[in-house]
């Protein structure tokens, strides 16, 4: 199973502001010393580490031995779950009701964690399970089961959506789909995603296109719903996007191509994350509050991406991905109001994909 970036909505972090079941181990360890006020936040982030030999500047497919294991990191203390034999990640997280769930891959299976208790989810192999959203006592999973011909060309693609582990099929088997986020309002089932080379949001398993009719490739990749307005975020030609009800509006970011990969809304206001591309090829994290672009790497950053936002009680948290110069490797920062907390101590090759906050 790829460990590469798929927007988990990664909604990346979808939320809002309001097999059989196999225990997994978790391990925990402080990855860096912090106080937690009774009255503070909980914030959650979900990723791997890859327990094996480290080195910041050899890449894991190129290193024996490497292990990636699913992790919560809970207020900056990292927790595990995996034996350390099977790779596990986890995508997406979601806490309702003091339960968490997380949503990932254990071997080449998808996965749905509930407080570290690990169920397969039924379904064929080679899926990614990419998001996880709950309402009231109802669980839903989509992800998207893929084939590769060769190491880089994408055969077959078919979003899935599960419904408390049962599984439903968003399309016909034949024009590839894939299902990046989930949300539900009212109901109603949101799944954000691609149909062919069109961005698409499925609402309870109805599709409709949200790109052009001329769109060479696009993609939704995060759908948020509040007082019946559909949000959703994602791409058309390399140019972000913000569908609100189908309608859309292009998302500058000051560069020559820019993503959009996670949508938020609190109250009036409307915020997405991504990141542009200027014209040396490096990439810029970005953040936009009501269209308005704000950079939120430093200028001197090589590479950062923005990977997954979460607001609350008017705090905006943004986890993002960088290579702060090029003689260091890739590191994660959870930006709260522009301000940066390293994810992780750097002793552990890792990734993390999504935030959420209660």
């Amino acid at each position: 199973m790829n460990k590469g970036k798929a927007s988990r909505n990664r909604t990346g972090a979808v939320g809002s502001d309001h097999g059989a079941n196999t225990p997994t181990e978790g391990t925990q360890r402080e990855s860096s010393a912090r106080t937690q006020r009774a009255d503070a936040p909980n914030v959650y982030v979900v990723g791997y580490e890859d327990i094996g030999e480290f080195h910041p500047r050899i890449p894991s497919f190129r290193r024996a031995h490497n292990t990636s294991v699913a992790t919560l990191w809970k207020n900056g203390v990292a927790q595990r779950f995996g034996d350390g034999k099977t790779k596990t990640c986890a995508f997406s997280v979601f806490v309702s009701g003091g339960d968490v769930y997380m949503s990932g891959y254990q071997g080449d299976y998808p996965v749905l964690w509930k407080n570290g208790v690990a169920q397969c989810l039924d379904g064929p192999s080679q899926v990614s399970a990419e998001s996880v959203f709950v309402s009231g006592s109802d669980v839903y999973v989509a992800g998207t089961e893929s084939k590769m011909a060769g190491c880089c060309i994408l055969d077959y693609a078919l979003a899935l959506l599960w419904k408390n582990g049962e599984l439903t099929r968003l399309g016909d088997g034949i024009t590839k789909t894939s299902a990046y986020s989930v949300f539900v309002s009212d109901g109603d089932v949101y799944v954000a995603g691609s149909l062919g080379n069109h961005a698409v949001l499925w609402k309870n398993g109805v599709a409709q296109r949200l790109s052009d009719e001329g769109a060479n490739h696009a993609r939704a990749r995060s759908v948020f719903v509040l007082g019946g307005d559909v949000y959703a975020a994602g791409e058309q030609d390399n140019r972000a996007a913000l569908w609100k009800n189908g309608e859309a509006q292009r998302l500058s970011g000051g560069g020559v191509y820019c993503w959009a990969d996670s949508v938020f809304v609190s109250g009036a206001d409307v915020y997405v994350v991504g990141h542009a591309t200027n014209a040396l090829g490096n990439r810029m994290a970005v953040l936009w509050k009501n269209g308005v672009a704000q950079r939120l790497s430093d200028e001197g950053v090589h590479h950062a991406t923005a990977e997954s936002l979460f607001v609350r009680g008017g705090d905006v948290y943004v986890l993002t991905r960088e290579v702060r110069d090029q003689d260091s490797g890739v590191a994660f920062y959870l930006y709260k109001n522009g301000s940066a907390t390293r994810i992780g101590d750097g002793s552990h090759e890792m990734s993390a994909y999504a935030v959420f906050v209660e």
